[in-house]
């Protein structure tokens, strides 16, 4: 009886019905539009902090992910070339590199900042990154590996560009104060303006003599799919020894998931 009287109310004003079962449409069918468009971004912002990034793992000592490091390097990895080629073996790897990161101070002589400074092998950089970085930077990193590479506002904050020469401060593993004249051989635009303030990028042969020590602070793992994520931590679990920390790109990249909730809440709200 309800049935009926609701069939003969929807069409008892044909008009009104077709404009409302028109606008139902017309919302639905954009918010799934919006909903496969989020989708989209959600993977390509996956793959370029990935691949630009995070790596889709992240190896550190069990010491260095649980305590705090009073030194440099404290809790570093020893012979990361013996525990990359273990890592290496399995066939869904295909980069593993180190990366270690460490603050100190940078001057021209006539000015001082602080510094971020990111130790990388630059063709391992650009192998991973691929599409999704500048590899200019890196290549002339590759090129001149005794150089370094600043941010572009912290370049601009000191006055200097490539060519010139600055020298970098910081303390070694051991505790001493030690220091390097480098060359600038080239400049990187950092999308977070503070970061751009203060990043410095050399190689990890030129980090080794500063900080006197061949230890790293992390290995990045990349894969050839990301979609083989579950089953290579599977592997990475039996190739890596105990004392060893293993992150997954989501474990990692926090920003990634603060944005994702922002997208989700918002189409939540549609």
């Amino acid at each position: 009886m309800i049935g009926k009287l609701a069939l003969r109310n929807v069409f008892r004003n044909r008009r009104r019905t077709l404009i409302t079962t028109a606008v139902i449409a017309v919302g639905v069918s954009m918010l799934l539009s919006a909903l496969s468009y989020l989708e989209y971004v959600k993977w390509g912002m996956r793959e370029s902090t990935i691949h630009a990034e995070t790596g889709h793992f992240q190896v550190t000592t069990a010491d260095y992910s649980q305590k705090e490091e009073e030194k440099i390097l404290e809790y570093g990895i020893d012979n990361w070339q013996s525990l990359a080629t273990k890592i290496k073996k399995d066939p869904r790897v295909k980069e593993v590199f180190p990366r270690t990161t460490f603050t100190g101070l940078i001057s021209t002589g006539d000015k001082s900042n602080a510094v971020m400074v990111s130790a990388v092998i630059p063709g391992r950089e650009i192998a991973m990154g691929g599409e999704y970085i500048d590899a200019a930077p890196y290549e002339h990193l590759k090129k001149q590996p005794g150089g370094v590479v600043l941010g572009t506002l912290l370049a601009k904050s000191l006055k200097v560009g490539t060519g010139d020469g600055i020298t970098i401060m910081t303390t070694t593993a051991e505790g001493a104060l030690n220091a390097l004249d480098l060359e600038v051989v080239a400049t990187i635009n950092i999308s977070m303006k503070e970061v751009n303030k203060r990043y410095a990028m050399i190689s990890a042969g030129t980090a080794e003599a500063l900080l006197g020590s061949n230890r790293v602070e992390r290995l990045i793992v990349g894969l050839g799919e990301t979609d083989t994520l579950e089953a290579a931590q599977a592997g990475l679990d039996r190739s890596v020894p105990a004392g060893y920390d293993i992150k997954t790109w989501s474990e990692v990249s926090e920003i990634f998931h603060q944005v994702m909730n922002f997208f989700y809440q918002f189409i939540g709200f549609l």
